[in-house]
């Protein structure tokens, strides 16, 4: 795709953004996923279960971006406030 019509929606999440329709250049198969992400170097974390680790980031100094994190199993605990001091 041409970048020229796309513009940075939010930098922490890395979301670029186009109000026109887009014809994609080209197609690619990616193929094996994780062979192409472990020959590109990349760290690879499983979990069974994503709040806790979200939780974690939230009370950091980290930037961060929760795109779809309400999919997330436990997501509901996240908006209800604690109780009690």
């Amino acid at each position: 795709m041409t970048e020229d019509c796309f513009t940075l929606a939010d930098a922490t999440a890395g979301h670029w953004v186009s109000h026109e329709t887009i014809t994609p250049l080209a197609v690619e198969t990616v193929g094996d996923l994780l062979t192409a992400l472990a020959a590109a170097g990349v760290e690879l974390r499983l979990t069974p279960l994503l709040m806790p680790l979200w939780s974690e980031i939230m009370r950091s100094t980290l930037a961060f971006s929760g795109t779809r994190l309400r999919n997330a199993v436990g997501y509901e605990k996240l908006l209800v406030p604690p109780s009690g001091p």
